[in-house]
């Protein structure tokens, strides 16, 4: 079975994916499409072709998909004519939809593989629900004792301000405990609106996403507006890190109540289509954080380590192999 794959090769949360499809799944070639934005590796996809997402063209399609059986996309092919070429070809197509930025109408791969239920109840199709498994062979776990440093990774700021970076900006002055200590990890410039010795502010931009786990830090906090499936908390539990992080669908299906915080409010809002976010409240949040300050959490590591180790590429990696194999074998 030759696999395909359309890749993004920087720092996002779509690098992140397709970096670890391409190392998972015996990929036979990419394709790495750059955004002009963020700076791209292409190195991590072998000897793939490159191609500014305006020249993807439906030539430069056709080229990459001579003689594969199958190709897989993340959230989007970067040319829609890809799946009807595709299919023209005889050679079947896979989408990982992310669901907020998936058109209502759009041209529709023979297989969507969801990462989460919130992008399985998105699509209408031949679809299956499996995670974007985690690397735990990378992302090392380490049981945390005590909760002392409360980190949020804010990234590149994320789609409308999604990471709720500026709501853990806002609650950390309202955090009355002097022990607490706070770290803000960034891709961008951040300014803070206050001066507070216990925050620590730090702009990096990793090479390899998982040397980020390997820092200072026992709880990772993450007031998030929507999302499915979140890479940043995946990878926080498979280090070992409790979380908190905001109570909303379908987050709370599959993360732990202890790990969740109730929203305050949820407001309708327009993408690609209208979703759902959710706000958790400042003060809420920095009660949470309070209530947790200097308390034993190995109990609540072990959980996180646990769920973490379930959604790893070691559980699901063979799922994804026999998925593609049923669906070129149609």
């Amino acid at each position: 079975m030759k696999i395909g794959l359309v890749a993004r090769a920087d720092n996002s949360g779509l690098g992140t994916v397709s970096r670890e499809l391409y190392d998972n799944l015996d990929i036979e070639r990419a394709v790495v499409i750059t955004n002009g934005v963020y700076k791209t590796f292409p190195e991590r996809f072998g000897s793939a072709l490159v191609y500014p997402g305006s020249l993807f063209t439906d030539d430069a399609v056709r080229a990459f998909l001579q003689g594969l059986d199958c190709v897989v996309t993340v959230e989007t092919p970067y040319n829609w004519n890809l799946y009807p070429i595709a299919r023209q070809m005889g050679i079947k197509t896979v989408m990982l939809p992310m669901y907020e930025c998936l058109p209502v109408q759009h041209q529709r791969p023979d297989l969507y593989i969801c990462p989460s239920l919130i992008d399985m109840e998105a699509v209408d199709g031949n679809k299956v629900q499996l995670p974007c498994p985690v690397n735990t062979d990378r992302v090392w776990f380490r049981k945390r004792k005590k909760a002392n440093i409360f980190v949020h990774n804010a990234g590149h700021g994320g789609l409308l301000g999604r990471n709720g970076t500026d709501i853990f900006i806002n609650a950390i002055p309202l955090v009355k405990n002097p022990k607490a200590r706070f770290i803000i990890r960034s891709q961008t410039e951040i300014s803070l609106p206050y001066n507070d010795p216990r925050v620590k502010v730090q702009i990096a931009n990793f090479k390899e996403y998982w040397d980020l786990w390997d820092l200072e830090g026992d709880v990772f906090v993450f007031p998030h507006k929507f999302d499915g499936l979140s890479l940043p908390v995946q990878e926080a539990l498979a280090s070992g890190m409790p979380l908190i992080t905001t109570e909303m669908h379908p987050f709370d299906k599959w993360l732990p109540s202890e790990f969740l915080v109730p929203a305050e409010k949820t407001q309708e809002i327009r993408i690609s289509r209208m979703i759902t976010a959710s706000f958790v409240s400042c003060e809420t949040l920095a009660a949470r954080i309070d209530a947790m300050v200097g308390k034993n959490i190995e109990e609540q590591s072990m959980l996180a380590g646990a769920i973490g180790e379930e959604l790893s590429w070691r559980n699901w990696r063979k799922m994804y192999i026999a998925e593609l194999r049923k669906l070129c074998e149609k």
